[in-house]
């Protein structure tokens, strides 16, 4: 298994064991809006105070997610800005969204969302 392989299984195993389901969604259109949903598993976790610099504030959230399940679903990648995420049913804004890639291959995304 090469290693961009390997460190996808390794946060799937992980976000299996500990994570949460969340709905990442794309809405398009002006008049009439649609929906393009896809259900993944992420970890979610609050920012320290002392992590609050460069326009992080109070209440805003780290969500790490796995490629497998947008790329299962053909979801349209990459994640962006003002797209957003459904976490225990609330609509939290993603605010910024860090593709990480090794070898060319997308392993991870790192969001920051804001409710």
């Amino acid at each position: 298994m090469d290693l961009p392989t390997e460190l996808i299984a390794d946060l799937d195993d992980a976000l299996t064991a500990t994570g949460q389901d969340i709905i990442l969604r794309r809405v398009t259109g002006t008049e009439s809006q649609t929906n393009t949903d896809v259900t993944c598993r992420a970890m979610v976790r609050e920012f320290a105070a002392r992590e609050l610099v460069n326009g992080l504030q109070y209440g805003d959230r780290q969500v790490i997610i796995s490629p497998t399940q947008i790329n299962a679903a053909s979801w349209p990648l990459p994640v962006l800005r003002n797209d957003f995420a459904v976490i225990d049913e609330q609509v939290w804004n993603i605010e910024a969204a860090n593709h990480q890639k090794i070898a060319g291959t997308l392993v991870r995304i790192e969001l920051v969302v804001r409710g």
